[in-house]
């Protein structure tokens, strides 16, 4: 991913999607599944489950919700958060490039992927995935104790 938030999708995982079958700009959301570890969805995705739209709508209503009548009487962290579950994302295609997946700079969790860091793109029951290369690090014995049987 550049410093811009732009990730180019290898033409391999950009086919394997159906729903990216058309050259058309479109919208799509970033998952947070865990710490780094982020999965692409499509809206039809999005849609399905019944846990990200409520992560999305709470990213909506956030910031259209009046403030509370004491500033002491804090949201609950967990329940704060939710917002964060979901990021927003522009996926747009060039004949030269091909698919890219635009993230807003200042999204979090994604900020952490932007800049010259390295990452990893896999594909989870289906869901393209981004991988820092800390997660997978960090999950990669276990995944082996796991084929190992």
């Amino acid at each position: 991913m550049d410093k811009y938030g732009r990730l180019h999708l290898p033409a391999e995982f950009a086919k394997a999607l159906p729903w990216l079958e058309k050259t058309q700009e479109m919208m799509a959301w970033v998952y947070f599944v865990e710490p780094g570890r982020y999965r692409l969805l499509s809206e039809a995705d999005a849609e399905r489950s019944s846990a990200i739209k409520t992560a999305i709508q709470r990213r909506a209503d956030a910031a259209h919700t009046d403030p509370t009548e004491d500033p002491f009487e804090a949201e609950g962290s967990e329940s704060a958060a939710v917002a964060a579950l979901v990021i927003r994302v522009k996926l747009s295609f060039t004949r030269r490039i091909g698919w890219r997946v635009h993230i807003p700079r200042r999204s979090y969790p994604v900020a952490s992927l932007v800049g010259d860091r390295g990452f990893f793109v896999l594909f989870s029951e289906g869901y393209l995935e981004l991988w820092t290369p800390e997660a997978l690090t960090r999950v990669l014995p276990r995944a082996s104790d796991e084929v190992a049987g």
